[in-house]
């Protein structure tokens, strides 16, 4: 039998929360060197996955009122499955959860590389990493250029699919209260530019715009489960492609 959750009924029972700390930089809350372990991956007995350093999307949904603090690793694990929590990817299937000391994660990997990450904290904060969508080397190779770019369509819809996911866990499953924050960014996207919509062209061809941070990061706060996640995430949209000295198409 799954546990059910209990929550504080207010903030003002404890101090508010504010989210797990970032570490290295927006996208990371693990300490350099700590590892994940992950057991029968595949039949394959005890493995180390890990995340690819590099560039990185990542999506948080922060509770104000956090999970009571008497929830344990393996009640998570079980609300995980039933809630059917996913990695941070825009590909359905084929994922895996583990236990680890901050609660649970929710991953998909290759070759023992994860390409998308999903952390279940102990206070029901998610945490959403995707390390494939802006990986640099990637892009250069298939698109035959020197530069890392935002695929402007996969991206959205890797932000939009794990929010509406996200969203849904949160009030069905772990039935958060609100405000929700949200903090969504990319990491180590330097010199980075914007490739074209579909069906579109930009006046200097293909590619436009140039990143000049090494960092995007924005944050927002939901008050109303029925809001729509492309509605949520238009402003921060908007933010990446100012990030890159542009302004985004007024089109979904």
């Amino acid at each position: 039998m799954i546990p059910s959750v209990v929550q504080k009924k207010t903030a003002s029972e404890d101090a508010v929360y504010t989210g797990m700390p970032s570490t290295t930089d927006p996208s990371t809350f693990w300490q350099p060197g700590e590892t994940f372990i992950a057991t029968n991956l595949y039949n394959r007995g005890e493995q180390t996955p890990s995340l690819p350093e590099g560039q990185r999307l990542f999506l948080r949904l922060i509770p104000t009122t956090p999970l009571a603090s008497s929830i344990t690793n393996m009640a998570l694990l079980g609300l995980a499955g039933s809630g059917r929590l996913i990695p941070m990817l825009y590909a359905s299937g084929g994922w895996l959860c583990e236990r680890n000391k901050y609660g649970v994660y929710v991953y998909a990997e290759a070759d023992n590389r994860i390409l998308g990450f999903t952390q279940l904290f102990k206070t029901g904060e998610l945490w959403g990493i995707n390390a494939n969508c802006i990986d640099k080397d990637r892009l250069m190779a298939s698109a035959g250029v020197h530069f890392g770019f935002f695929p402007c369509g996969s991206f959205e819809r890797i932000f939009a699919r794990t929010l509406a996911n996200y969203l849904q866990f949160a009030q069905e499953t772990l039935k958060l209260l609100l405000p929700l924050k949200i903090k969504a960014g990319a990491t180590n996207v330097e010199g980075y530019r914007m490739i074209a919509p579909t069906g579109m062209h930009f006046s200097s061809g293909k590619f436009d715009g140039r990143v000049v941070d090494q960092h995007i990061t924005w944050e927002g706060t939901i008050e109303d489960y029925a809001m729509q996640p492309h509605q949520i995430l238009r402003p921060f949209f908007n933010h990446v492609w100012d990030a890159c000295g542009l302004e985004r198409p007024d089109q979904e």
